[in-house]
């Protein structure tokens, strides 16, 4: 009964004021401990030959036909391939099948580095277009949802506190409650 009474009471809609002034109070809280960034990366078979498709020009994004050309060419030979300029997304989880062993990911991170290698099976392409820091905030629009579901929560957490004791009053007026000891 509790449970339905909740579900039928809360209010899930959060406004992008309230989530705001969620972040802008509680910013301390969500400091990241990896890099985030916004890039362009691809993997492809080694034995296909990248540079007649200029692929090693392209994935540069310096001209707007170069992301078309990038997301064609990743639809038919890419064994993974990311790309999206309007979300952030945890480098560790982007460079999840890159071997970066032998590189330095701070300076592949701060230098917004753009640069292709291999391995002995794989092409790897990466274009770091932009960066938060370890020890920052992150912006808020990469926690929305996170905040979104931290709010819902404390007004669940507030409607079963109050309903408990509410529930338990209506129950007693409408039935005969008999205790054993």
């Amino acid at each position: 009964l509790e449970e339905m009474k909740i579900r039928e009471t809360l209010d899930t809609v959060v406004g992008i004021e309230e989530t705001q002034a969620y972040y802008d109070s509680y910013k301390n809280e969500f400091i990241l401990n990896d890099y985030i960034v916004k890039a362009l990366y691809l993997k492809i078979p080694k034995d296909l030959d990248f540079k007649e498709e200029e692929v090693h020009i392209n994935y540069l994004l310096k001209n707007d036909k170069d992301l078309a050309e990038i997301n064609s060419y990743a639809k038919l030979y890419a064994e993974n391939y990311y790309f999206d300029d309007s979300s952030w997304v945890y480098f560790d989880e982007l460079a999840e099948d890159i071997p970066l062993t032998k590189y330095n990911v701070d300076n592949i991170v701060l230098n917004r580095t753009k640069t292709y290698f291999s391995d002995e099976d794989h092409w790897y392409f990466l274009n770091i277009i932009d960066y938060k820091l370890k020890d920052e905030a992150p912006p808020l629009d990469f926690l929305k949802d996170q905040i979104h579901s931290i709010i819902v929560s404390k007004r669940l957490n507030d409607l079963r506190e109050k309903s408990e004791a509410k529930l338990i009053k209506e129950l007693k007026k409408k039935h005969e409650v008999i205790i054993y000891n």
